[in-house]
């Protein structure tokens, strides 16, 4: 990863990915709780109560400017409702919700478990893997792809896809030439996909979103950046869990044969633990449509703001040895979904895929150790991995 000058504590465009980011943190907390980074002229929140507080207000933090740094508003297309404010966001999610009801989730449970069992087999016998490609984002991308309807065949596609719209280069400000054409030939599927169903609707989310263009709810130009936002979500933010997880159990032996010797009890805290621990969604943008003043510091209107979710997961203001990984911690809310009206839709749906993943995996793989090189995603907000290679019976 190209190195890039850094003249301040943290910069939103550069450290994400960094080994060095929850030092950064730990120290913007403590001694910069509201920080100004001069650089990219953006405010960035640290401490859980602030970070909660400004999620759960959007009126005062919207949305509705984008909420990459880099990318313009609406960059993935217009109908991303993680980017639209009340009535428009709550009417988008709305049609896309009933796919993520915990009805709907149940049902898909089988489903998911006969593709985990598919994935670990491929696993037996082997004597390396690459967790990142050949397990934790594998299974993800086939979810979301079945869940939108996609043919077998072009998982592939979307996978290349996702992922080269998901990688931000260190201090890349603004969409690259590369990202610009991957979202446009993402687009071009879409409206085929889309077309598709128009002549032969299923039971999936793209049939329900051209189902509903008579109604408006949405607009035939909307899906484009509902279908977009739900391939990249569901895949990348999915993946870096599993990837995440898995990371750290082989950190963490012991924790590691804990779950290993009591899955059941263990394995639904192991996942709760990682979210907030190595948090796959470090931050989210938003723009102050009032001036507010968070600890004495005035941060004016109109001004860019992030809401650093990684940051909060590890307050030792609100979590006792914040910085360990405990998976016999005593539960506690953590915003590694996000909280407010922008919770993460698809929580339940991530948190099924890790609970089938993570046990199988182990179950499948008595022993691994993870090896050198690894390669984090190159993102500005995710944290996870492209490549994460693992000797087994190491």
């Amino acid at each position: 990863m190209p190195a890039v000058a850094i003249h301040e504590l943290y910069d939103p465009l550069f450290h994400t990915p960094q080994d060095d980011l929850y030092e950064i943190y730990r120290r913007m907390r403590d001694d910069h709780p509201v920080y100004h980074s001069k650089r990219r002229d953006v405010w960035c929140l640290t401490r859980f109560d602030d970070v909660q507080a400004a999620a759960r207000d959007w009126e005062s933090y919207s949305n509705a400017n984008g909420v990459d740094l880099d990318y313009p508003p609406q960059f993935y297309g217009v109908g991303n409702f993680l980017e639209d404010d009340p009535p428009r966001h709550d009417l988008l999610r709305k049609v896309v919700r009933p796919f993520f009801v915990p009805k709907e989730i149940a049902r898909l449970e089988e489903h998911v478990e006969r593709r985990v069992i598919e994935l670990t087999r491929e696993l037996a016998g082997a004597q390396s893997v690459d967790i990142a490609q050949e397990f934790s984002w594998a299974l993800p991308v086939w979810v979301i792809c079945r869940l939108l309807g996609v043919p077998a065949v072009d998982d592939e596609l979307v996978h290349d896809l996702v992922t080269d719209l998901e990688t931000h280069l260190p201090g890349e400000d603004a969409p690259s030439e590369r990202m610009v054409a991957t979202l446009r030939n993402l687009h071009a599927y879409i409206e085929d996909l889309a077309e598709q169903k128009r002549r032969k609707p299923g039971d999936d989310v793209m049939s329900r979103l051209v189902a509903g263009e008579g109604d408006g709810a949405p607009r035939r130009e909307e899906i484009l950046g509902i279908a977009a936002l739900l391939f990249a979500a569901g895949s990348v933010t999915t993946a870096s869990l599993i990837s995440n997880t898995l990371r750290l159990l082989d950190e963490h032996r012991e924790a590691q044969e804990a779950v290993r010797r009591q899955p059941g009890e263990l394995i639904e805290a192991a996942i709760e633990e990682s979210l907030r621990v190595e948090s796959p969604v470090q931050y989210l943008a938003r723009r102050t449509t009032v001036a507010t003043r968070v600890h004495d510091i005035e941060i004016p209107a109109d001004a860019d703001l992030i809401l650093l979710y990684g940051a909060a997961n590890r307050d030792e203001r609100h979590f006792e040895r914040a910085d360990v990984f405990d998976i016999r911690r005593p539960l506690q809310r953590h915003l590694g979904f996000g909280e407010g009206i922008h919770f993460c839709l698809g929580a339940p749906l991530a948190r099924l895929e890790a609970r089938l993943a993570l046990p199988a995996f182990l179950r499948a793989v008595p022993s691994y150790s993870i090896e050198t090189p690894i390669e984090r995603l190159p993102s500005h907000t995710v944290r996870g991995y492209l490549h994460l290679p693992a000797v087994i019976g190491g």
